[in-house]
């Protein structure tokens, strides 16, 4: 048994339920901490008592876009107070603790503080781009975005004994990165698990509130929409709105006819597990989105697109039964793969 501390990314519901299922596989063999902020850890809270409020970095959103100035001048504003507060807090969990290896889902002040105590890391996380990805496949207009992205992966993970990198779609790691292993997406047990019966519903997760012409578009059509990441439970017409509820959640995913979202790696991997058609408008700017939907469009398992208009929306409807028929061949996985890596990387680290 060893003892681990786990750093969650509170920003967005990805790294939080993807963790979830980490945790619990790995809170059957060792004693656990975790430390998280924001969304992650209000949903995590409900599930784990051994959980620590920190405080965490985000993003500003304006239009489907991240405001790369809000952000930093937001998250500047906040760090000395935050940084303080965290020092005090996960000093002390490391002094009473004593964690023999770190795991951060792209969680920084854990990394931090693994470097400072020499303690080693495990991370676990979505497409890095310091380790794996390279331009190449990116129409030079997304090039800012790119390196930008780069340096906040940079900033955020400074050091990592080993890197345990999720995607639904192949990816080259660069020859020098000896510690990188690439697995499929993460699976929630219920989704492999849960049966419910087919309905003709589109389901739709948006990270940021701030698209309203997504909203304009739903309401014009004809088809039955469910809704979450707009924190109402209100049905307006053809749209139901939701607030989260991982179970509700899941019931809306695996019934749905198609799935419509941003350019998150998780749901987009349990959609595509599951079959289900994916357009994706991925957030201005943030570039791991915008290679999840390049690569979603390649595959043939749905469509890209910057921004979202009743054209597109019915060209996607249109072509549903083709996204599903390329669906088929998708090669499903369950998480076993990944997590006896796990195991066996926290057996070598703590030997």
């Amino acid at each position: 048994m060893a003892r681990i501390l786990y750093g969650v990314h509170g920003e967005g519901m990805g790294h939080a339920t993807r963790s979830k299922v980490i945790i619990n596989h790995l809170s059957k063999k060792h004693d656990l901490i975790i430390v998280s902020s924001n969304r992650a850890y209000e949903f995590l809270s409900k599930y784990f008592k051994n959980i620590y409020n920190i405080h965490g970095l985000n993003f500003v959103y304006g239009d489907n876009k991240i405001i790369r100035s809000k952000t930093f001048f937001h998250n500047m504003y906040g760090l000395p107070k935050g940084s303080y507060h965290n020092f005090r807090k996960i000093f002390r969990l490391i002094k009473d603790f004593k964690p023999q290896v770190i795991i951060s889902d792209f969680e920084p002040f854990s990394v931090l503080f693994a470097l400072i105590f020499r303690i080693p890391v495990i991370t676990t996380e979505f497409v890095n781009m310091s380790v794996i990805t390279s331009p190449d496949n990116l129409p030079i207009k997304y090039f800012i975005d790119y390196y930008s992205s780069r340096i906040v992966v940079r900033l955020f993970i400074l050091h990592g004994n080993y890197h345990l990198i999720t995607s639904f779609f192949n990816m080259k790691k660069r020859n020098y990165k000896k510690n990188v292993y690439i697995f499929p997406p993460i699976l929630r047990d219920n989704i492999r698990n849960i049966k419910v019966k087919k309905k003709n519903h589109i389901l739709v997760y948006k990270t940021s509130t701030s698209n309203k012409r997504l909203q304009s578009v739903m309401a014009n059509t004809n088809e039955n929409f469910v809704v979450y990441g707009f924190n109402m439970d209100k049905k307006i017409k053809n749209i139901t709105y939701k607030k989260s509820d991982e179970k509700g959640f899941i019931r809306d995913l695996v019934s749905c006819k198609a799935v419509i979202t941003n350019g998150g790696a998780k749901l987009i991997g349990e959609a595509i597990y599951l079959g289900k058609p994916v357009l994706s408008i991925p957030i201005q700017k943030q570039c791991e989105q915008i290679l999840n939907a390049i690569h979603l469009k390649k595959l043939g398992y749905g469509k890209f697109h910057e921004r979202l208009n009743k054209n597109i929306l019915r060209d996607f409807l249109m072509n549903l039964d083709r996204y599903k028929k390329n669906l088929k061949m998708y090669n499903r996985e369950d998480n076993s793969r990944i997590l006896n890596k796990l195991d066996f990387l926290i057996k070598k680290l703590t030997k």
